[in-house]
């Protein structure tokens, strides 16, 4: 694998921790060059302070600011063209819909929807002109069926799926190519960050991510499944099994998630 990465210019767009942290710590060590970005600055050079090996450079971007991401855009095409964009920023939701008010679900499709594809506005045209370039989607379990308490957050991951399935059709013929991943439970602290209906954070960790998979693993598979060019990556556990219920047995999937709601 470390010869799809090692000399690459990867930029990472959600580092700060995560899923984005460990696939920026997993690319130092496979010999990659890194561009760090998210809002929070402290927390990019934290991650930086841990790379090993290759060149790292901090862009600090806001995915709900489209000036942001033009802005953090220019920065990185001066640095040079990616051959990997790796879009992982996001922020989940934790309220049912009627509880939810709309500008929270605004804020939602803006940051995990828009926000990535005005990344993909802006360096997708210098990324053409590469012989081969990447761009891998982190969208969730909840991006494949919904789930209770995620109608905004299900909605995004639906909405990218969607994007960067047709991107991957269109531009394939120019050397693009696309994997989208939909981890399921993984050890992160997204479910603190999550917004509740009024668009404060959750402030509460979930058991369900307490004991999902390592996200150090996750960030394995998914570089594993983007350096053999697959189109879906599926890292997680006994959840996954969930994926094939709700191609083969939706109307069982759906009894279940309604269990799970009573809970």
């Amino acid at each position: 694998m470390r010869k799809n990465f090692e000399n690459k210019l990867c930029w990472i767009v959600g580092a700060s921790d995560g899923i984005g942290k460990a696939i920026a710590l997993e690319l130092s060590q496979l010999g990659a060059n890194i561009i760090l970005s998210s809002r929070n600055k402290e927390k990019l050079q934290d991650v930086k302070d841990k790379v090993s090996f290759g060149q790292v450079i901090i862009v600090p971007l806001d995915l709900a600011d489209a000036k942001s991401v033009e802005q953090a855009s220019v920065e990185v095409l001066k640095l040079g063209t990616p051959d990997f964009v790796f879009l992982i920023g996001g922020i989940s939701q934790r309220d049912n819909f009627l509880e939810t008010d709309l500008s929270t679900g605004r804020k939602i499709m803006e940051t995990n929807f828009w926000g990535h594809v005005k990344v993909v506005e802006q360096v997708l045209p210098s990324m053409l002109e590469l012989a081969t370039s990447h761009i891998v989607e982190i969208s969730s379990i909840t991006g494949k069926f919904g789930y209770h308490r995620r109608s905004f957050y299900a909605a995004s991951k639906h909405a990218v799926k969607g994007f960067f399935e047709s991107l991957a059709l269109e531009y394939h013929k120019h050397g693009l190519r696309v994997c989208v991943a939909y981890p399921g439970k993984i050890k992160t602290d997204i479910s603190l960050r999550a917004l509740k209906g009024n668009g404060d954070a959750s402030n509460q960790k979930e058991e369900a991510h307490e004991d999902g998979m390592p996200v150090e693993k996750c960030a394995q598979i998914i570089l594993n499944d983007v350096a053999k060019q697959k189109r879906e990556s599926h890292p997680g556990g006994k959840e996954m099994l969930s994926l094939h219920l709700n191609r083969f047995l939706p109307k069982l999937l759906f009894k279940i998630l309604l269990k799970k709601n009573q809970l």
